[in-house]
């Protein structure tokens, strides 16, 4: 088995290996997890590559607040989950690597070799805990297993008033000191902005609200988001729209224009592990928008990177640029 690792070991930067199925398979415990951390199918076709280690996952958002995950948890650049082995989830969740499962390699290093002895059991070991076990009554035999809906036994809550879990994003390596700083200021500037009214307040209809219109948007298309005013004539009182809020880190890019990622239908709840089907009122992920945690209140510096879900009713259709007209060729004769 791998040495256990320690309190960032890894740093933001470094490069590492991801380790072959029968040490991955050695750090397991009965029920496919390292320190709470389930290894999952999704992630079999990164064993024996190389990548840059992106960030430590130190604090994430989780309901109903912040939590310390255990240390020794990395992302590895921008890899998410497909969903394939658990019902074509749509969230696209990023992955969290444990240490147990990498080796800390140099560029000129020597690949490990043996990738595939004991693969077939790892893959095994994964696939059988992409489910959570039934209850008595049989009813959570259909709910979804994975790392986002057990992480409740990979860390512990944290109150959002305590320091060092943001101190500690900048003693690690995550964010810059000048980083750090901007994401202070705005969040203690804004609020106190909104109250000395130097700063607008995202207008809310309340039961006044309209659905606003639908555009049946596709991967790829481009879309305009939509201005404040407009938004918030889709919006109750809380906010939302059928249930879907609009936050202060999508109103960063109102009247921005930005290329449709997908088409959300179906995610699993992290909390109760089931499928959460939305076709009538489906969400759209765009290209290059993800929630960063820099502007969401109480959980400043989640790096969790979730694409956040937009309604058709935020968004306006970009007619494409039309062709220019090829320049006829000339030439001397």
């Amino acid at each position: 088995m791998p040495p256990a690792a320690t309190h960032a070991s890894l740093r933001p930067g470094d490069l590492v290996e991801v380790r072959p199925a029968a040490a991955i398979l050695a750090t397991l415990d009965a029920g496919g997890e390292t320190e709470g951390i389930v290894f999952m199918p999704e992630m079999l076709p990164h064993l024996g590559r190389r990548y840059r280690v992106a960030q430590l996952a130190l604090k994430i958002c989780y309901p109903p607040g912040n939590v310390n995950l255990k240390p020794g948890v990395v992302y590895l650049e921008d890899f998410r989950c497909d969903g394939t082995a658990h019902g074509a989830c749509q969230a696209e969740c990023r992955f969290f690597w444990r240490e147990e499962w990498l080796r800390r390699v140099e560029p000129g290093d020597a690949p490990t070799e043996a990738l595939t002895d004991g693969l077939d059991e790892l893959a095994a070991v994964a696939a059988a805990h992409v489910r959570k076990p039934p209850a008595a009554d049989g009813e959570e035999a259909t709910c979804w297993s994975c790392q986002a809906t057990q992480l409740g036994r990979a860390s512990t809550p944290v109150p959002w008033t305590e320091p060092r879990q943001y101190l500690r994003e900048v003693s690690c390596g995550n964010v810059s000191v000048s980083h750090f700083g901007r994401v202070v200021i705005g969040a203690v500037g804004r609020p106190v902005g909104r109250r000395l009214k130097l700063v607008d307040r995202l207008p809310t209809a309340g039961v006044d609200r309209v659905d606003g219109e639908t555009l049946g948007l596709q991967a790829g298309e481009r879309v305009e988001v939509r201005s404040m005013e407009e938004i918030g004539r889709t919006l109750d009182a809380g906010g939302r729209h059928r249930g879907l809020t609009f936050t202060d880190e999508m109103a960063q890019y109102c009247g921005q224009q930005f290329v449709v990622r997908r088409r959300v239908e179906r995610i699993v709840d992290e909390v109760s592990g089931r499928m959460l089907e939305f076709k009538k009122n489906a969400c759209i992920t765009l290209e290059d928008v993800i929630c960063t945690g820099d502007r969401a209140t109480r959980v400043w510096f989640c790096r969790k990177d979730n694409y956040p879900y937009w309604r058709e009713a935020w968004l306006r259709r970009v007619d494409p640029a039309p062709s220019r007209p090829e320049k006829a060729e000339t030439r001397d004769d």
